[in-house]
């Protein structure tokens, strides 16, 4: 019964990422890169258009954080699953145009990284599944539960590489739940501890906030070119 039940899940993945699917495998490579630093002609001429693509790599890393080599499952049933809530998500982060479109994908990532999870508990990659589930919610709209689900996170998984990835992405959720105290908290945690890309992300967030401005809208999905 779990091979077919597998089998399924398999099919759904790829019938979800069919038109879109040479482009799903290779995001994660893309993903793993760090931004090049833009060369001193940035801005003029086909520099303008290398610093500007050199920039795409952060972008997706703050999307949609692929996880490291030691993080990914082992044992091949294991790693069929995590893949398969891999494309569902790949293909609503960088494939779908539509909102709904967006959340509908999202929505049907999440019961795959569950039954990774309740599966293959012992994996590491199981962080990391806990972590897409929070995003998940995020991306839905679903702010409260996201916020909770990153909180839960962040107190079973304090070491973990994805946490400053965690915290602003908590705090974009706390915010849209109208818990702007926490918001903040989050923001400056980044800030004190993140990566430049993230700290940076977490300051302009911060400067919305206390200017009166719009709460800031969810990682990944701020209309950014």
């Amino acid at each position: 019964m779990e091979r077919k039940e597998l089998l399924a899940v398999l099919i759904l993945a790829a019938l979800v990422g069919l038109v879109a699917v040479l482009r799903i495998v290779q995001v994660p490579s893309g993903l793993e890169r760090r931004p090049r630093r833009p060369t001193s002609r940035a801005g003029n001429g086909a520099g303008g258009k290398k610093a500007e693509a050199d920039t795409e790599p952060s972008r997706l890393r703050l999307l949609w954080p692929h996880p490291r080599e030691k993080y990914v499952p082992r044992a091949p049933e294991a790693r069929a699953w995590f893949d398969a809530a891999e494309q569902v998500m790949a293909e609503a982060c960088v494939e779908a145009t539509e909102a709904e479109h967006k959340r509908t994908l999202f929505m049907a990532a999440m019961p795959i990284y569950q039954r990774f999870i309740e599966r293959y508990g012992a994996e590491r990659t199981v962080e990391v599944a806990r972590f897409r589930i929070a995003q998940c919610l995020t991306l839905s709209n679903r702010y409260a539960e996201a916020a909770e689900a990153y909180d839960s996170f962040l107190a079973e998984h304090p070491q973990s590489p994805l946490r400053a990835m965690a915290l602003l992405w908590s705090g974009d959720s706390h915010a849209n739940a109208g818990n702007q105290p926490m918001a903040r908290a989050r923001f400056a945690a980044v800030i004190e501890s993140g990566p430049d890309f993230l700290a940076a992300d977490a300051r302009r967030r911060l400067a919305q906030m206390e200017e009166g401005e719009k709460k800031p809208a969810p990682s990944g999905v701020r209309g950014e070119p």
